[in-house]
């Protein structure tokens, strides 16, 4: 069995014409959430964000899929809707070991027709069934909204987030930098009242009733918005 720091045959390799090339230890991952879910308050992902029986690869169904960032255009290829977004270091998942210190995780570039981001993770060795001792530490280095926007508020403390409504797609928070206002970060959310919860969870907005009332100028704007692109609003303006 490969030992930590050692890679699995099968992600050496590409898979596929499409294929960006293998997936390095510095790349982030993606995966959406099920309808549904989201991350908690503390930014802890749910155990339901990747099912066991995904993560025991075979043959005919392969591995859990997500997507890799660096590729992604246009957001996550092959869905739409307002679900939550985690993300992870593919490093981070391959370096989680068991007792004896064998690599548990592989993850494997597997491009599919319309999105060349495509890759799978699997339990090694394949076919094996994670215990859920195994699958807790592996949703450990999955991150939310919270946890993201922490992270960017410790890395750029001067930077502030914008909240952004996209048609078809949702709301995401666009984080920019306090430096030269550069766009730094887009974290996608379900909802204008779950960005406030990631807002008030990451310490960015301090105050409850201060979160409430941005929540509501929010709720306002989308009505507002979603009102002008009605193909039964009035013509009037005023």
């Amino acid at each position: 069995m490969a030992r930590r720091g050692e890679k699995f045959p099968k992600e050496k390799r590409t898979h596929g014409a499409q294929s960006p090339g293998a997936v390095e230890d510095d790349e982030e991952l993606e995966r959406r959430l099920p309808p549904g879910e989201r991350e908690t308050g503390g930014g802890a992902i749910p155990r339901t964000a990747f099912p066991r029986r995904e993560l025991q690869w075979t043959e005919e169904e392969g591995g859990a899929s997500v997507d890799r960032s660096r590729y992604v255009q246009g957001g996550i290829a092959g869905w739409r809707g307002t679900r939550s977004t985690i993300k992870a270091k593919a490093g981070d998942i391959r370096r989680l070991t068991d007792a004896e210190g064998n690599r548990l995780w592989s993850i494997t570039d597997r491009p599919v027709p319309g999105n060349r981001a495509h890759a799978e993770i699997q339990r090694e060795p394949r076919g094996k069934m994670p215990g859920r001792a195994e699958r807790d530490r592996f949703m450990e280095v999955w991150r939310g909204a919270v946890v993201l926007l922490t992270t960017l508020k410790e890395e750029d403390p001067l930077g502030e987030p914008k909240l952004q409504l996209v048609p078809d797609a949702g709301v995401e928070v666009h984080w920019r930098s306090g430096r030269d206002g550069s766009l730094r970060r887009v974290v996608q959310v379900e909802s204008v009242a779950e960005a406030v919860r990631a807002y008030v969870g990451a310490g960015i907005v301090a105050e409850a009733d201060e979160a409430e009332k941005q929540r509501r100028l929010e709720q306002e704007l989308e009505s507002r918005m979603r009102a002008t692109q009605s193909p039964h609003s009035g013509t009037e303006s005023g």
